[in-house]
């Protein structure tokens, strides 16, 4: 079903997409919703864990349910899932 709709790949399988303009700008699609924001730290929940960016002068310019822009001076970009509980 979903082949017949021709959507790209990252849609149909829930993947981000991250695009980054040199270490200022940095805009995320397919993601659930924001976790934490400061100047220093903004926390992106993703479909499996979440997306970590620091730096310093953080600012969201973009939020809507499809995109967030970020910019700022990034210094990294860290992708983390949560840790299985054992027994699970």
């Amino acid at each position: 079903m979903l082949e017949a709709l021709q959507l790209p790949d990252d849609l149909t399988r829930g993947t981000i997409l991250l695009s980054m303009h040199g270490q200022e700008h940095l805009w995320i699609e397919n993601f659930c919703g924001l976790s934490a924001y400061s100047d220093e730290e903004v926390r992106i929940l993703i479909r499996d864990g979440w997306v970590k960016i620091s730096g310093s002068h953080l600012e969201i310019l973009t939020y809507t349910k499809e995109e967030i822009e970020i910019a700022g001076c990034i210094c990294s970009v860290c992708f983390t899932k949560p840790e299985r509980v054992k027994g699970q």
